[in-house]
């Protein structure tokens, strides 16, 4: 499932990362020296994935977390529906995170 995530993310252009690291962290950037220096309000913050079981996983888009740098990630049945709720969150994430 994770092996998914970033094979997913390789196959992304680079505005979907960009987009995908807006929403997991609430910012388009990555530090240069990567996810391992991502800065939180208490100094480094590490980037953490949770896998979890839900009914009806493939029905569900995964979540974000910008202020702990976490993606709550069902367990889905496949990489594609793994990619299309990605692609989901992302755009709706821009959509509804402008108030």
């Amino acid at each position: 499932m994770i092996q998914w995530l970033w094979e997913v993310l390789e196959e992304f252009n680079n505005s979907e990362r960009a987009e995908f690291i807006q929403f997991v962290t609430g910012s388009s950037k990555v530090p240069v020296e990567g996810f391992k220096a991502l800065r939180g309000n208490n100094g480094l913050q590490k980037f953490q994935i949770v896998k979890y079981a839900l009914e009806r996983p493939d029905q569900r888009l995964p979540q974000a977390h910008t202020c702990f740098f976490q993606l709550d990630l069902p367990e889905y049945s496949s990489k594609e529906v793994l990619r299309q709720r990605i692609l989901t969150s992302i755009t709706e994430g821009k959509t509804f995170g402008i108030a």
